[in-house]
């Protein structure tokens, strides 16, 4: 699998998060910032996405940056998948004569 980082903006400073799925429904967030490790588990129910974290803020507001990044993680693997299909189907175009 991919590893992917991304950027978190902070108030004072900004933070990396890399993202890498593990399962299908686990993903694993190191903030190499703080160089901590966090799981970020999802459960697909029909077209809604459900998460849930660990840490201290998804505990007290139902919403962190690890959530954020896993988000989008998955929206990138989403656009990726889209392109390489059109790729496909133009090569297929084109070889058509």
């Amino acid at each position: 699998m991919i590893e992917r980082v991304y950027i978190h903006k902070n108030r004072s400073k900004d933070e990396e998060l890399a993202v890498k799925q593990v399962t299908k429904y686990k993903y694993v967030v190191h903030n190499k910032s703080k160089n901590t490790v966090y799981i970020v588990d999802v459960i697909y129910t029909y077209k809604i996405r459900w998460f849930s974290c660990v840490c201290k803020s998804y505990q007290y507001n139902h919403r962190c940056k690890h959530i954020d990044a896993v988000k989008q993680y998955i929206d990138d693997e989403e656009l990726e998948a889209k392109i390489n299909s059109i790729k496909e189907n133009t090569k297929e175009l084109m070889c058509i004569d």
